[in-house]
């Protein structure tokens, strides 16, 4: 835990997809592939990608944001998640 935001650092390896599948572009329209070339080249800051949203269920972490955790894991560093009440899904 985060005392400073009280958000948890998990890795992304940690969290599970709730999807099957999913889409190669963000709601938007940017493709994953180039959101996560701008993130290795520092091109754009970690910061400016929304956290993400995770449940706790079962004993295991599982996403909210199933696009967000496959660029975050390619990086391949631990990430700042929050963790929402199951309820909330």
């Amino acid at each position: 835990l985060d005392p400073e935001t009280g958000m948890h650092i998990v890795s992304p390896y940690d969290i599970y997809f709730t999807q099957a599948t999913i889409r190669s572009t963000f709601q938007d329209g940017r493709p994953m592939t180039e959101t996560l070339r701008q993130l290795e080249t520092s091109a754009i800051p970690i910061e400016a990608v929304p956290n993400i949203r995770v449940v706790w269920y079962k004993g295991r972490y599982w996403t909210l944001d199933n696009r967000r955790l496959w660029v975050f894991q390619r990086l391949k560093r631990p990430i700042k998640v929050i963790l929402c009440h199951k309820d909330f899904v």
